[in-house]
This record gives C-alpha cells, structure tokens and sequence, in this order.
C-alpha cells in the first residue's frame, strides 16, 4: 500500500512540474522561417568553332565527375512510315566505332572503371543521351570514349537485324501496357500528329541500314549537341580533351524537332474506349493541351499538378485513392515534350467503380477551375515544390539533368536561383486562372481501357457522349 500511495504521489508531483514547465510554452508551433533561396552552382559555358555547346559544373566534394553528350534528336524526328529509327540508331552505337570493336568498348568501360560498369545510352521524345559517371582521374578517358561512340560508329550490316528484331520486340511490348496505349489516343486526340506515333513492328521492319545512316549523318553533329561535366574534375584537363575530342567535329545544323500545336477542338468532351475483355480493373486517363516548361505560365501549371495529385494530401489522389478506395495508384503528371505538352490524370481502377473514379476526377478539375484554393492550402504544396527542387538539384547528374532541360526548351537562365522565390509568389488565383485557361472539359482526351461488357454501362451520362 505504501509503495502504491509513493508512486502516486510522485506521479502527482511530475504532473504539478510539467504543467509548471509548460505554462508559457505557445498553444502553436511557431511560424516557419522565410525560404532560403537556392543558390545554383556556377557554369562555365563555351561554346566551340564548330557550334558545340559546353558546360562545365564544380559540383560537390567526391570524386566523381558526371559526363554527358545529349544530341538533339529523338523519336520525335523518327520519319512519319519509319517510327524507330532514332531508337535503332541509339542501339548502334554500342556495336563498335571505326577505332573500337565491342569488345575494345567493353574493355575500356571496365579500365575506366564506369560506375555501373556502361556508358548509358537513352533515347527520348526529343533528345538521344550518351552519359557515364567515373571517379575523377578518368574523366579525360571517358571524353574520349564518348567522342568515339558518337563520331564514328562503324554501323555493321550485320547487326541491324538483332537491332531491329529487339527494338521490334520493345514496341510489341509498348503496345500491350494500358498506359502507353492511353498516351498514344491521348496525342492523336490533342494534336493530331503522326510524328508522336509509336512505333511498331511494321514501322521497323521498312527500315534499312542506310535509313540509319542518313538519320546519324543528320543528327549527329556539334550544331545539334550539347556537352556537359559535373561534379569534381580537373577543369583545366577536362578543356583540353573537350578541345582535343571534339574540337574537329563536323557536321549539319541542328535539327528541328518535328511537333504540331494545331489543336483537334471538339464541342463536347468524348471517352475514347478501348476494349480489354476480361480485365479485372480499367485505365482511366483524363489528358489536357498545356503550355511547354519554357512558358511564364509552366511554373504555375507544375504547382496545379501538384495540388491536384503528384502526392497523398493532393485533391484527386486524397478524393479517389484516400476518400473513396477507388484507385491505388492515382496521379498526375506534366508531361513536356517540345510542342505537344500535356497535363495528365491517370490510374488503374477497380471495375465496380470506374464510372465513379471518373465522374470524381472531372469534379475535382472543376472545382480547382471555379474556386481558389486557400493561401494555406497552397502554401503547404509551395512548401513541398521548394524540397523538391533542392532534392533534383543535389547530384551532377541531376544538375545536368536541370541544364539539359532548360536548353531544351529554351528555359530562362535564371531558373534555378529564381525558383523557390517565383513558386512563393504564385496565389491562389493565379492557380484558378491556368486551371481555367488549360483544364476546358471541352478539350480533354479522356480514355479508358477496360472490359467493354463491366464498364461501359457505367459511363453514360458522365460525358457526352463516348467513341465507338
């Protein structure tokens, strides 16, 4: 009984003491301090005789130094019957060049001591990406395997069957996945343009050895590349191999990449369907017609997206993942693409519930379109966009990444150490003013993928009308 009466007192005792602790403590956490601006990373830019553009970016404390060659050309300028070509001439360079066997490459990768053991080869809507990372002594050697991918394949005859029957095989593969089936409608809906096709089988097997090599004379050229190195290196040794690897390259202009911005107006919003008999779930895809990241008004569409769905406390996710169970994987995304950008909503959706998931998803988008946002509400996302930024830009890579994208798109050159301070100046109303420019129901591509027989009764009356 004594120890039990003790220990009650004492108890007593903590809680007399903690509430006198806590007596002038504020019934709120405190304010969060003004944002830090971002200060980016100095880049030295040069430009060489021949129309090469370099940059050269001190970044960091480890040595490793980021290297990459983008060439400005992609799937883009894939001619319109030969959709794949850009994708097979990136294949070719890893089959040798004039000087280095693929074995030779292979050997110069492991000596180089690459990390991840290659040299990365990517080829994008608009751009075709040769990048590797090293340790810093090696960053001269890499240059110069690089300049050897690129300058001189030797484009073996033989190999163009294997090629193609791979690239072939990854467009069968494409053609199977509901998304890539859902982007496909959405471009033909929103811009009509034969050049944002995939390609296919048939599109591949119509290409020659010598389609390859007039689209590598074409578009691999200094006037229609850009060189950058990140990280930690040597700049005076990076310059001269730059200088020594590059500097007698030759070739044509920059290309110019092939896009339409002629808009498919329709006078009411239309689900385009496509039939998946048995599927146990539908793919929903709501798309709009924006502006590309270049334009004053990208910044302000990119913090939308975010408030509408990019994370768990957005609108469309917390309405259709959170609230209602309907999706998993509800998101949405600014895809940017030279000419032919877009907003997308998108996500797999149970069968019961497809017609719902989609009738909450245009409600969403109206209501963003007709009320303004609180300024806290905004501010929790500005918060989010700010870390984000700061994340992307931590790495060489991802410094290059950001540098490569405002070339592309002919971004200012005050981006970065102007971004957090332009996000926190963006107001709700500016938020309502492009969700009523870019989100018109009556330009939407709305697309579903599912079993015809278990959804398509439940999509009367959420539109219009549907296609056939």
């Amino acid at each position: 009984m004594r120890r039990l009466l003790l220990v009650a007192l004492t108890l007593a005792s903590s809680v007399r003491a903690g509430a006198q602790r806590n007596a002038g403590f504020p019934a709120s956490p405190p304010p969060l301090a003004a944002p830090k601006p971002f200060v980016a990373p100095r880049v030295h830019e040069r430009r060489l005789s021949n129309g090469l553009e370099t940059s050269l970016v001190p970044f960091g404390s480890a040595p490793l130094t980021f290297i990459q060659l983008t060439i400005g050309a992609g799937k883009l300028n894939d001619p319109t019957k030969g959709h794949g070509l850009a994708s097979i001439t990136g294949s070719y360079l890893r089959e040798g060049t004039r000087t280095l066997d693929r074995r030779t490459i292979n050997l110069a990768s492991s000596t180089l001591g690459l990390i991840g053991g290659d040299v990365s080869i990517s080829v994008g809507n608009a751009e075709t990406t040769i990048s590797a990372r090293v340790l810093s002594d090696s960053a001269p050697g890499l240059l110069r395997l690089i300049a050897s991918l690129v300058r001189e394949p030797s484009l073996p005859p033989d190999a163009l069957e294997r090629i193609a029957r791979a690239e072939a095989r990854q467009a069968a593969g494409r053609a199977t996945q509901m998304e890539a089936r859902a982007l496909d409608i959405a471009d033909s809906v929103l811009f009509g343009d034969p050049a944002l096709s995939s390609a296919t089988d048939n599109s591949v097997a119509r290409l020659t050895l010598d389609d390859v090599r007039r689209f590598w004379a074409a578009s691999y050229s200094p006037r229609n590349a850009a060189l950058y190195v990140a990280g930690v290196f040597d700049q005076a040794a990076v310059r001269k191999e730059i200088d020594r690897s590059f500097g007698d390259w030759s070739g044509g202009p920059a290309l110019a990449v092939r896009s339409s911005l002629e808009a498919n107006d329709v006078a009411a919003p239309v689900i385009h369907f496509i039939d998946r008999p048995g599927a146990s779930q539908a793919r929903v895809m709501v798309a709009y017609r924006i502006v590309d990241p270049g334009a004053s008004e990208y910044l302000t569409l990119n913090q939308l997206s975010i408030v509408m769905g990019s994370v768990q406390t957005s609108r469309i996710t917390r309405n259709v993942r959170e609230t209602h169970g309907y999706s998993y994987n509800i998101a949405t995304w600014l895809s940017a693409r030279p000419g032919s950008s877009k907003w997308i909503v998108s996500g797999d959706v149970v069968n019961a519930s497809t017609g719902a998931a989609l009738k909450e998803i245009l409600a969403e988008v109206a209501r963003v379109r007709e009320t303004p946002l609180t300024q806290q509400e905004l501010l929790g996302f500005q918060r989010f966009m700010a870390g984000v930024l700061v994340t992307e830009n931590s790495t060489p890579d991802g410094i290059v990444s950001t540098l490569a994208r405002q070339r592309l798109f002919h971004m200012d050159r005050s981006y970065l150490g102007s971004f957090v301070e332009r996000i926190y100046a963006v107001t709700p109303e500016d938020i309502r003013g492009v969700a009523q420019r870019y989100l018109d129901a009556r330009q939407a591509a709305i697309i579903v993928i599912g079993d015809r027989a278990s959804v398509e009764a439940q999509l009367s009356g959420v539109v219009a009308r549907s296609s056939p």
